[in-house]
């Protein structure tokens, strides 16, 4: 339907802009009964963070499901198992031990057909992303057709991807849509202007060695 999405670095307000975006967003189209947001990230530790914030947010009302995008998947594919066993016969949702790669590549097929899209935009059509940078791949794939159907909210930052030396999927993703941009810089976690020049150098991909040497200390091996 719409996208809108935040990219700056670590410390700039993405996630604090999410839930400002978020607000507006619920100000001019109130959720319906029924309804809800959906926050998604990749890792645990996010979604932790996602559930603490979208319950602080009066606007929602309660009404929201925080969950990292493999769990997501999971439930989709759990749901409409009778379609995703057309799309591939060997899938195992009952598994232990799943295969989240496939379980995503069953999940973004599901996604793109019109009744399971549907679907999940019914009941949410409002989906945060945060940390989008990390949903790659087939993962990637199932952002793309949650946001065809539902208004999308990401936070992204290429620089904090640790798989990749070269550009990222989900941002280059991105910038090729036609979503509403806002580049944020700047850093309000610190006013330390050592910490924040060596931030800047690393980002810059420079030598911060200078910069923190003289606030350097050593300590002992715990060992």
């Amino acid at each position: 339907m719409s996208l809108e999405y935040f990219e700056g670095p670590a410390g700039s307000g993405k996630t604090y802009n999410l839930v400002q975006s978020l607000q507006r967003v619920l100000l001019e189209r109130p959720l319906q009964e029924g309804e809800a947001v959906l926050g998604i990230t990749y890792l645990h530790g996010s979604r932790r963070r996602m559930h603490v914030t979208l319950g602080k947010v009066a606007a929602v009302q309660g009404k929201f499901h925080a969950s990292t995008i493999d769990s997501l998947v999971r439930l989709i594919v759990c749901r409409w198992r009778s379609l995703g066993k057309e799309i591939d016969p060997n899938l195992n949702v009952g598994s232990e031990t799943p295969d989240f790669k496939k379980m995503c590549e069953v999940g973004a097929a599901l996604l793109q057909k019109a009744q399971v899209g549907q679907w999940l935009a019914k009941r949410y059509p409002v989906v945060l992303v945060d940390e989008l940078q990390d949903c790659q791949g087939d993962r990637l794939q199932v952002i793309k057709a949650i946001e065809s159907r539902s208004h999308m909210i990401a936070a992204a930052d290429e620089f904090q991807d640790l798989t990749t030396t070269g550009t990222n999927e989900a941002v280059e993703w991105l910038h090729n849509t036609n979503g509403k941009q806002t580049v944020l810089t700047g850093n309000r976690r610190t006013t330390q202007q050592v910490l924040l020049q060596a931030a800047d150098q690393l980002r810059a991909r420079c030598d911060c060695g200078d910069t923190l040497a003289s606030r350097l200390t050593s300590a002992k091996n715990a060992n």
